[in-house]
């Protein structure tokens, strides 16, 4: 965000994000400021709606019409006039609004707070740990990956002779859900750097196997095993390993492999490409010691490093516990003077 000189709008307005990642984020204004073009701007005229409240209610709601079928994720202007909220009498939504912003300063102020904690207190300790987890582990891969160290005769494969399928992600369907269901159960995994980062679901699978994913742009080389049936989005190239083969010696091995950018000027990493890698391997038997050695060192350092902002995270579902709470109250009075 920058700032001009002039301005468009003075006084209280509610905004939102009309295009792209944060399309459906809501803001409450009061004051002096200018809009860009991806800026929906709603200025309230009803004495008798509080444009705060208004804000937060539209924070519960947006989201949810937010069209994500099209290449770039849009909120129009007539889907937000259609969007239902429940309004109790001014002076509830006052004090609904007063409530909120409590909890909202509060959980900057925490969140504020612990980061510079982290920051001046932990940061050094922390990562000071997380660098000797990160050495023994590479130690340890280091170590037991090598054929030399083995004793006993190896074999240098290919990852396409190793694989029973190798194949990469698709378009997101035109239909899914962004909650978990009966029906949509099956997560849609993009090329993200996080093991567990499901955005929306599917109905139908194209990996039931245990496997192994690959980020093939972006975070490229990023490597996750995966034990559960998914759909795989663009650039996620997913590898299921003969029966032969230890699948979790194998996800130790992929993550030794240092994959290049090729191709375009952002880059990208081919099934053809991923395919000419190579490894050595042992026996079966000497394979699942190796991963059974260096399975609770990864979770060791995994751990640590996606604790940290735990504690933030908890101070965020506490706001957003209440501000549902508060809102599934004024719906419940709505309904009992109906009845």
């Amino acid at each position: 965000m920058g700032r001009i000189k002039t301005y468009d709008f003075d006084g209280e307005y509610v905004t939102w994000t009309t295009r792209w990642s944060y399309a459906g984020s809501i803001y409450y204004r009061n004051g002096k400021f200018s809009a860009s073009s991806n800026c929906g701007i709603l200025k309230v005229l009803n004495k008798e709606i509080n444009p705060k409240f208004l804000a937060y209610a539209l924070k519960k709601e947006a989201k949810k019409f937010v069209n994500t079928t099209s290449a770039i994720p849009i909120l129009r202007t007539q889907k937000v006039v259609e969007i239902p909220i429940d309004f109790p009498p001014l002076q509830i939504q006052e004090k609904i609004a007063t409530i909120l912003d409590t909890f909202t300063e509060l959980s900057a102020e925490l969140s504020a707070e612990l980061s510079a904690e982290l920051s001046a207190e932990l940061s050094a300790e922390l990562s000071a740990e997380l660098r000797e987890r990160k050495k023994q582990y590479a130690f340890y891969c280091d170590y037991l990956l090598n054929p030399k160290n083995w004793k006993e005769e190896n074999k240098y494969y290919k990852l396409g002779e190793i694989a029973q399928k190798v194949l990469v992600g698709g378009e997101k369907p035109a239909d899914f859900s962004k909650e978990k269901n009966e029906v949509y159960k099956y997560p849609i995994l993009s090329n993200n750097s996080k093991a567990e980062e499901f955005l929306v679901y599917s109905k139908t699978f194209r990996v039931e196997e245990k496997s192994i994913t690959v980020s093939a742009r972006g975070t490229i080389g990023a490597v996750f095993y995966r034990d559960f049936a998914y759909l795989p989005a663009v650039s996620l190239i997913c590898f299921v390993p003969k029966e032969e083969f230890d699948i979790r010696f194998l996800f130790h091995a992929l993550r030794a492999i240092k994959f290049k950018k090729q191709g375009s000027a952002t880059g990208q990493l081919t099934v053809a490409q991923f395919k000419e890698y190579g490894i050595h391997v042992p026996s079966l038997k000497k394979q699942k010691e190796i991963a059974a050695i260096l399975d609770p060192l990864y979770s060791f350092f995994t751990d640590l490093n996606e604790g940290i902002p735990a504690e933030i995270e908890l101070c965020k579902k506490q706001l957003d516990y209440y501000q549902n709470f508060l809102f599934n109250w004024v719906q419940n009075q709505k309904a009992a003077s109906i009845l």
